[in-house]
C-alpha cells in the first residue's frame, strides 16, 4: 500500500491563510514605514521653517540695537569738535549743545560732563534730563565707569557700556563714554545714557512665539539685561554679537517660545507603528491632517518672518521705507539697473511745524501720512522708491529716463499742493524740493541725500512751492554756513565784543521828522561785516536767536532810554517765533525793569508768518498789555488769515520792500499796496513802507495814503549818536514838497 505523504486540510488551510496575512501585515508595515517618513519629512521642514523665523527675529532685534548703539556713537562724535572750537565751555553752553544734538531721541536717559581731578573724575555739568543729584559725583568711584573713561582716553574713541544698574541713574541703560581732548592733554569725559531697552521693546513681538534675551557675557555668570519671552537662555539657540566695546560683549539670543515649540512637537515614531499595524486607513487619514496642519504653521511661520523683515524697513508711522531701506533699495538698483541715470527728490513741507502748533501732532501725524499715501502712488514699478527719513522730510528716487525732471517734481508738488482734509477742516501745504542727479552729484545714498538737502535749504528762501537742482556752488555755500556758524556761536560768548546794534530812520515824508527807529543788528567778524542774511538763519537753526534777541532788547533799551532825555523816540526792535516760544514777555519785563525804560518807547515788529501760531499769539496779548505797540513786519509775503489778523494786537502793518521797489513798475503792485493800505484802514492800523529808495517811491507811497517811510533816501543804518543827530535836525527831502 502506498501511502500518500502530504500535509492535512487543515495544515493547507492554516498556510493559505499565512499567505494572505502575510501580505497584508507586510503592506500595513509598509504603510507605517512610509507614513513615519513622511511625517519625519514634515517635522524636518517645520523646523526649518523655525530656524528660519527665529534667525530673522533675532537678526531684526540686533539690528534695532545695533542702529540704536550706531546712532548714538555718531551723536557723541560731535562733542569733541564742539570742545575744540568752543573754550571754555559753559554749563549752559553744555547743555544747549546737548539738546540740539539729540534732539531727535526719545530714548535719551541723561547727558553729563565730568573733568578730572588728581585721580578723580567730578561730575560738573548735567544735561538733558541728568539726574540732579548726580552733580559732584567721582566717576572713578564707580569701578565700570572708571574703566570706560580709562579705555575712552587710551583709545580716544567713544566707549560703550550696557548695564541692568548704575550710580549714573536709572536701570537698564547703555553709557556712552567719549573722552574730550584740548592741546593732547586729556579734559574730561562726555557720558550719554540711553534707553536701548525701549527700542527692543517696541520691535520684539508681542506674543509667545519667540524668546529674546540680550546678555552681557563679558561677565560670569552671565548677566541678562533685557528678556522677551520664558525659554531660559541656555536653550536659546541663536546667537548674534553686538559691537560695543573691549570691556564688553553683548549678545542677542533666541529661540522659539511656547506657542512655536507646541506646534512643533515631534511625532512618535513607536506610536505611529503600532496604529498602522491595527489600521493602516485611519493613520494615513490622520497624517493627511496633520500635514495640512503642520503647513499652516509653517505659512503663519513664513508670514511672520516676512512681517517682520517688512516693519525692520519701514518707518512706523507711514509704513514708508526709511533710510536703510533707501540703501537697500539702492544696493538691489545697482544690481539690476547699473548705469541708469537717478533722480532724487528731498521734500520738505512748508508750514507743517504751524500744522502742529496750530491743530495739534495728532493732525501733523494724519497730515503725514496723507502725504506718504499720496507719494506711494508714483511707485509704479521697481524703478521708484518713496521715503520718510525724518520728521517732514520725504525723499523719492525714480530713474530719470522714466521722464523729464520737470514732470517728475511736478507731479510730486501737485501730489502734496491737494488740500487736505482732516475732520471739518481742509489743510493746505506747499513744499520745498531740492533735486540731485545721479551719477552727476554723486554715487552713494549719503552723498545724494545730503546733496538733494543742501539744495532744499536754497529752495526755503525762495517763495513757497519752489524745486531747486543742486549744485556745487551750494556745497561752497553750506561750506560757508558751517564756518559762520561756529564762528558765531563762538561770538554769542561775548556779544558785546562782536555784535553792535544800527539804527535806521523811520521818517514822516510830509513834515520829515522822525517819528521811530528800527534797531538792527551788526556782526563785524575780524575786520568782515556778515551780512544778517547769513548769520540770522544761523541764529535760527541752532537756536541762538532768544540769546540773541535778549541781548539786542536790552542794548535797544539802554539806547532809548539816552535818546528820551532829548527826544520822543521810539524803537523797533525785531521779534522772530523762537523768541515768541519761550516766554519773551516774561523776558521783556525782567529787561525792562533792569534798564530803567518804559514800555511805550519800544515797538516790537514780527513777520505775519510767525504772528499767526496760537501760542505766538498769547505771547503778542501778553506784550501788548505791557503797554508796548506791536508792527507785523514785512506785510503781504506771508500766509496770513486776515480773519486772524483782525483778533491780532497790532497797530502797525509794515509794507514789504518788495512792493515798494515795484511802484511805478507794475500796476499789479500798485494795486497790493492800495489793498493793504485799504485794509489797515479798515482795521484802524498805521501803515509804513519799507525799502523806500527814490523820490518816485516816495511820491507814489503819499499819494495812495502811507505817510511813514523807511529806506536809503532818507537813511542808512547808522549809529544811535548819528540817528540821535537825525532826531533832532529831520530829514529835508524837499523833492517831496512840490
Amino acid at each position: 500500500m502506498i501511502s500518500h505523504v502530504g500535509r492535512s486540510k487543515p495544515e493547507r488551510d492554516s498556510a493559505s491563510g499565512w499567505r494572505y496575512a502575510v501580505p497584508v501585515v507586510l503592506v500595513a508595515l509598509l504603510g507605517t514605514l512610509v507614513s513615519i517618513g513622511l511625517m519625519q519629512r514634515q517635522q524636518r521642514a517645520i523646523h526649518g521653517q523655525t530656524h528660519d523665523s527665529v534667525q530673522a527675529v533675532v537678526s531684526s532685534t540686533a539690528q534695532t540695537a545695533a542702529r540704536s548703539l550706531g546712532s548714538l556713537r555718531g551723536a557723541m562724535a560731535a562733542f569733541p569738535a564742539f570742545y575744540a572750537v568752543t573754550q571754555p565751555v559753559s554749563e549752559a553752553e553744555f547743555a544747549q549743545f546737548s539738546a540740539v544734538t539729540f534732539d531727535q531721541r526719545d530714548d535719551l536717559t541723561g547727558v553729563l560732563f565730568a573733568a578730572p581731578r588728581a585721580s578723580s573724575l567730578v561730575v560738573e555739568y548735567l544735561a538733558s534730563g541728568a539726574p540732579a543729584n548726580l552733580r559732584g559725583f567721582d566717576l572713578a568711584s564707580d569701578p565700570v565707569s572708571a574703566k570706560a573713561t580709562e579705555l575712552a582716553r587710551s583709545s580716544r574713541d567713544t566707549v560703550m557700556v550696557a548695564r541692568r544698574s548704575s550710580p549714573l541713574g536709572g536701570s537698564s541703560q547703555v553709557f556712552a563714554y567719549t573722552p574730550l581732548f584740548q592741546a593732547g592733554t586729556f579734559t574730561g569725559v562726555v557720558v550719554a545714557g540711553v534707553d536701548v531697552w525701549g527700542w527692543l521693546d517696541a520691535t520684539a513681538p508681542a506674543d509667545d512665539a519667540y524668546a529674546l534675551s540680550l546678555l552681557d557675557e563679558s561677565v560670569t555668570p552671565y548677566e541678562v539685561l533685557w528678556a522677551s519671552g520664558n525659554l531660559p537662555v541656555s536653550d536659546q539657540t541663536m546667537r548674534v554679537a553686538l559691537p560695543v566695546s573691549d570691556l564688553q560683549t553683548l549678545t542677542v539670543t533666541g529661540g522659539p517660545g511656547p506657542a512655536m515649540t507646541a506646534a512643533a512637537q515631534p511625532w512618535r515614531p513607536w506610536a505611529w507603528l503600532v496604529a498602522g499595524l491595527l489600521v493602516t486607513a485611519c493613520l494615513c487619514t490622520f497624517i493627511w491632517v496633520h500635514s495640512r496642519r503642520v503647513k499652516g504653521t509653517a505659512d503663519d511661520l513664513q508670514q511672520a518672518t516676512n512681517r517682520l523683515r517688512f516693519l525692520a524697513e519701514r518707518d512706523a508711522l507711514t509704513g514708508l521705507t526709511h533710510r536703510d531701506g533707501l540703501r537697500s533699495w539702492l544696493e538691489e538698483w545697482d544690481s539690476r539697473a547699473a548705469g541708469r541715470p537717478l533722480v532724487v527728490l528731498s521734500i520738505d513741507l512748508d508750514g507743517f511745524k504751524e500744522v502742529n502748533t496750530r491743530w495739534g501732532h495728532l493732525s501733523g501725524d494724519l497730515v503725514l501720512r496723507q502725504i506718504a499715501h499720496r507719494l506711494s502712488s508714483l511707485i509704479d514699478d521697481r524703478d521708484c522708491v518713496v521715503a520718510r527719513i525724518s520728521g517732514d522730510q520725504f525723499v523719492v528716487m525714480r530713474a530719470l529716463d522714466l521722464g523729464s525732471l520737470d514732470d517728475i517734481t511736478g507731479s510730486v508738488q501737485a501730489l502734496i499742493e491737494e488740500p487736505i482734509p482732516i475732520g471739518d477742516r481742509d489743510i493746505a501745504l506747499s513744499s520745498s524740493i531740492g533735486v540731485a542727479l545721479r551719477p552727476q552729484d554723486g554715487h552713494n545714498l549719503d552723498t545724494l541725500i545730503t546733496n538733494a538737502d543742501v539744495a532744499v535749504r536754497a529752495a526755503k528762501e525762495l517763495p513757497g512751492n519752489s524745486v531747486v537742482r543742486f549744485d556745487q556752488g551750494m556745497a561752497a555755500h553750506a561750506a560757508r554756513e558751517q564756518q559762520i556758524g561756529r564762528a558765531f556761536r563762538a561770538a554769542m560768548r561775548d556779544p558785546a565784543a562782536h555784535f553792535t546794534v544800527d539804527f535806521q530812520p523811520q521818517v514822516d515824508m510830509v513834515s520829515g521828522r522822525l517819528v521811530a527807529a528800527e534797531a538792527l543788528i551788526r556782526w563785524n567778524r575780524a575786520g568782515e561785516l556778515v551780512s544778517p542774511a547769513e548769520f540770522l538763519p544761523v541764529a535760527t537753526a541752532y537756536k541762538l536767536m532768544p540769546d540773541l534777541g535778549r541781548w539786542i532788547l536790552r542794548e535797544s533799551c539802554l539806547v532809548v532810554r539816552r535818546w528820551r532825555q532829548e527826544v520822543p523816540a521810539v524803537v523797533a526792535v525785531n521779534v522772530d517765533a523762537q523768541q515768541l516760544e519761550t516766554g519773551f514777555a516774561d523776558v521783556i519785563t525782567g529787561i525792562l525793569q533792569d534798564t530803567g525804560t518804559s514800555p511805550e518807547w519800544l515797538m516790537i515788529e514780527v513777520t505775519e508768518a510767525a504772528a499767526m501760531g496760537v501760542r505766538a499769539q498769547r505771547e503778542l496779548d501778553r506784550i501788548r498789555a505791557l503797554g508796548m505797540s506791536i508792527s507785523i513786519d514785512d506785510f503781504g509775503t506771508g500766509f496770513s488769515s486776515l480773519s486772524r489778523l483782525a483778533d491780532l494786537p497790532v497797530q502797525q502793518l509794515k509794507i514789504d520792500r518788495a512792493f515798494v521797489v515795484g511802484l511805478g513798475q507794475s500796476n499789479e503792485t500798485l494795486e497790493i499796496v492800495r489793498t493793504i493800505v485799504a485794509l489797515a484802514r479798515a482795521l484802524e492800523l498805521q501803515t509804513l513802507a519799507e525799502g523806500v529808495e527814490t523820490v518816485a517811491q516816495a511820491r507814489a507811497l503819499l499819494n495812495e495814503g502811507v505817510r511813514i517811510g523807511q529806506g536809503f533816501l532818507f537813511s542808512a543804518p547808522t549809529s544811535a549818536d548819528a540817528c540821535l543827530a537825525m532826531w533832532h535836525a529831520g530829514v529835508s527831502v524837499p523833492q517831496l514838497q512840490t
